[in-house]
């Protein structure tokens, strides 16, 4: 029997579809298809950044066409850290198949912005530095803040984070979004991870005051790394309310 509903993965900058594997064998009875894939450039498929050019909109067609490919429907789309921008993006071109967004610790942009405009003036400053002094331009450093900046730090979870994280083409920063109007009327829940510093207070308010669902966690920014069980039980619960209705047949008279 095939899902009726399905559940994708959108890791943020630097990390790769691997950032997942601790949390979706917890997902297993979720009672949808659960998939996390790995965004052009980046984790297995880094080596692509040497072959083409790598920007905000061609993760967005990775996205789309993982869902358009697998014909997924009632998808509960979940975006990490700068996966908030490929959401959106998503969401805008194919809104008939997304029942949810779910930003997790997650960038809210809005149309014709680029990463660096959904974060607060200094956050910007400091990663348009990255780029220039550490990444010749063009990328932003896998790993040029150390761990910490996403709050891992038990050795166990360094020693398995540290060799997979990746360089990060820099114009998927850079690129702005389109319009992405028609996907804002999708439901929505934005998940605060409060050890984390990484959001910015520009998204965090604009999730505040915007129609979602707003949903503090005591969690780390990588919390699918640091606590995946924390994380699998929330989930659950938003696939769950996120569900195709049964269709209820009129009582015979």
């Amino acid at each position: 029997m095939g899902f009726e509903s399905a559940l994708v993965l959108v890791h943020g900058s630097r990390h790769g579809g691997w950032c997942w594997e601790r949390l979706v064998p917890i997902l297993a009875p979720v009672g949808c298809s659960v998939r996390g894939l790995t965004l052009s450039g980046l984790g297995e498929r880094a080596h692509l950044a040497a072959l083409v050019r790598i920007d905000l909109s061609v993760h967005v067609a990775d996205v789309v066409s993982l869902i358009n490919h697998n014909n997924l429907k009632n998808v509960v789309l979940l975006g990490h850290s700068y996966g908030g921008m490929v959401i959106s993006g998503v969401a805008a071109q194919i809104p008939e198949r997304i029942a949810h967004l779910v930003f997790l610790d997650a960038v809210v942009p809005r149309s014709g912005e680029n990463h660096f405009d959904t974060c607060d003036p200094e956050q910007a400053a400091n990663l348009r530095r990255l780029i220039d002094e550490q990444g010749a331009g063009v990328k932003v450093p896998a790993l040029a803040s150390g761990l910490e900046y996403f709050g891992v730090t038990d050795p166990e979870d360094v020693a398995w984070v540290s060799p997979r994280l990746s360089d990060q083409p820099a114009d998927t920063f850079r690129e702005h979004l389109g319009d992405i109007t028609a996907g804002e009327a999708i439901p929505r829940t934005f998940i605060r991870c409060t050890r984390s510093a990484l959001v910015s207070r520009l998204s965090e308010n604009r999730a505040r005051a915007e129609p979602f669902r707003f949903i503090e966690i005591d969690a780390d920014h990588d919390v699918m790394v640091t606590d995946p069980a924390l994380l699998a039980n929330l989930l659950k619960e938003i696939v769950d309310r996120s569900a195709p209705q049964p269709r209820l047949e009129p009582l015979a008279t």
